[in-house]
């Protein structure tokens, strides 16, 4: 049994004892909050839909606390320009606990009949769960996703290092939607992060050419092991050149940033 409720501006898929992470709103910690914008309501497979919403079915939940979520970095760079701008960003939000939904004024019972994994309408977007899946990795592991993001990212159905390295055009997208302080070219580094995860992490100061400096740099673009290095691509290439000052295409070339790597790998 699952409701799709309107909080705050944004639409929200919630469950009895559910946790949701909602735009900042008013209110003290403890207090008791409750939502009558409520667009659908699924009770064990019954489902009514709103037009836009439905009369007499309400959402209540208690406010947790208020935190902040995730550091967003935002850098603007002009190349050859000598222009950089950096800056931060943490976005506000409303942790709140769902505690019942509430249909014809009766709270509907929370159905223990059927799995959790039943009661989820189907999308084309949504990565499907494999045996390697179900245990789920730490996604805080990757640079850029804090236990905010992390547990957003969960709720979506994105619980493993190998489903972020695999993430498609629309996903991100998607992702940067439904995630406050997530966009297409933060995420794009999770990938490569997570990528690298999964062959394991190296030394790149291994690598001739490549100090503790260019190490980090390249860390922050999520290259972290020698086989990503090894595999490295003419768009990527061009990618880090872009943007980790003092590195160059030739320099990666001359130096055989590629071939050493391989090297490394035997």
């Amino acid at each position: 049994m699952y409701a799709i409720v309107e909080i705050a501006g944004k639409q929200f898929k919630v469950t009895q004892d559910q946790f949701v992470y909602a735009p900042k709103m008013e209110g003290d910690e403890g207090a008791s909050v409750e939502f009558d914008k409520v667009l659908l309501l699924d009770n064990d497979g019954k489902v009514e839909v709103g037009a836009p919403v439905l009369k007499g079915v309400k959402v209540s939940g208690k406010i947790l606390g208020h935190v902040k979520g995730d550091k967003v970095i935002v850098f603007k760079k002009k190349r050859r320009k000598g222009y950089k701008k950096k800056n931060g960003h943490r976005q506000e939000f409303t942790k709140i606990q769902i505690s019942d939904i509430v249909s014809g004024g009766k709270a509907t019972k929370k159905s223990e009949s059927k799995p959790k994994a039943e009661s989820k309408p189907k999308t084309e977007s949504k990565p499907k769960a494999k045996a390697d899946d179900k245990k789920g990795d730490d996604l805080t592991k990757i640079v850029g996703i804090g236990p905010v993001f992390a547990g957003q990212l969960n709720e979506l159905g994105y619980t493993t290092f190998k489903q972020i390295s695999s993430l498609t055009r629309k996903q991100v997208e998607e992702i940067a939607e439904k995630i406050d302080g997530v966009s297409v070219e933060s995420s794009a580094s999770w990938i490569n992060y997570a990528q690298g995860l999964i062959y394991g992490e190296n030394d790149l100061t291994e690598i001739n050419g490549i100090g503790p400096v260019f190490a980090g740099e390249l860390k922050k673009l999520g290259y972290i092991s020698f086989r990503q290095i090894a595999e490295l691509k003419k768009k990527d290439i061009e990618v880090i050149a872009e943007e980790i000052d003092g590195v160059s295409e030739e320099l990666i070339e001359n130096e055989e940033w590629i071939k050493q790597a391989k090297d490394l790998m035997k």
